[in-house]
């Protein structure tokens, strides 16, 4: 390996700075800019290593590499692949599946990694000259491809985020124009897990009730979705939530917010929180 050109994209993760960090002790580095592009010389230190001691230089290398291409340059290729894939999307919209793009970040597949683990000790043998772009473009299209199933699920995942908020909005304007046809509606647990909906004086709301909570016994996003859509329809002048439901439903009660807004509130505590447990959810006790 006595000596090697390595060729990475300016603007990415300083490469150069990396070898200097992790390998400073072995090799010398001069580095040189042609436009976009960033050439580094590598010259080993010591001409006269032995052939187990240049092997051990050469893997060391190798790791080094192989965790730029898999962690520094993962984050610049996402936001390309983002960019020349979806330039129909604003700015802002692209940010946003850049960000749900980052939760969906994981480690590279033991397949991937080995394939990039292979590339690098073929070049690194037999070829003076690396550029680290026409690798991983050229090269290594199953990398590629797990950052593009990436991109195309956090895609996914803004669009599901946009039809819902759109969707919120739409619920928030019809409960604005709606005469409120309660004054209040407090929403309750009872012991098996069942909303109740109940009015200012705590009598059961018997509107929907038995079909929200059949949707419970199937499946309790049903149930909740169904919760909504009773109380946009009822459009009270005030919600609360009280205690149980906040505890095992947190994302309704964010939901709620945004539809009701300050008509909304929470009930830390009160008496029908403890009493109404024991309370049968299809009729009043």
């Amino acid at each position: 390996m006595a000596n090697l050109t390595i060729v990475a994209r300016r603007g990415h993760p300083d490469l150069n700075k990396i070898l200097q960090d992790k390998l400073s002790l072995y090799i010398s580095i001069t580095q040189e800019s042609q436009g976009e592009w960033q050439l580094l010389k590598v010259t080993q230190n010591d001409k006269d290593l032995t052939d187990s001691q240049e092997l051990t230089l050469r893997v060391l290398l190798m790791e080094i590499l192989e965790n730029y291409i898999l962690t520094e340059m993962k984050g610049p290729l996402i936001q390309e692949m983002i960019r020349r894939h979806y330039y129909y999307f604003s700015r802002q919209e692209r940010d946003k599946v850049l960000y749900y793009s980052s939760l969906r970040d994981s480690a590279a597949s033991k397949k991937v990694r080995q394939q990039v683990r292979e590339k690098l000790r073929g070049y690194l043998v037999t070829c003076r000259h690396l550029n680290i772009q026409g690798l991983v473009r050229f090269r290594l299209q199953g990398y590629l491809a797990e950052l593009r199933k990436t991109v195309e699920g956090a895609v996914d995942d803004f669009l599901i985020e946009k039809e819902y908020q759109e969707f919120i909005k739409l619920l928030k304007y019809f409960v604005e124009i709606q005469e409120p046809k309660v004054r209040e509606a407090h929403v309750f647990l009872d012991k098996s897990g069942c909303f109740q909906i109940r009015d200012s004086k705590q009598q059961l709301v018997e509107q929907d009730l038995e079909e929200i909570n059949a949707a419970y016994l199937k499946d309790s996003v049903d149930s909740e979705d169904m919760l909504v859509s009773a109380l946009v329809t009822a459009a009270p002048g005030k919600v609360v939530l009280h205690r149980q439901v906040d505890a095992q439903h947190p994302k309704l009660s964010a939901t709620l917010e945004k539809i009701f807004g300050t008509r909304m509130s929470l009930c830390k505590s009160c008496p029908q929180c403890s009493s109404l447990a024991k309370v049968n959810c299809h009729r009043d006790p």
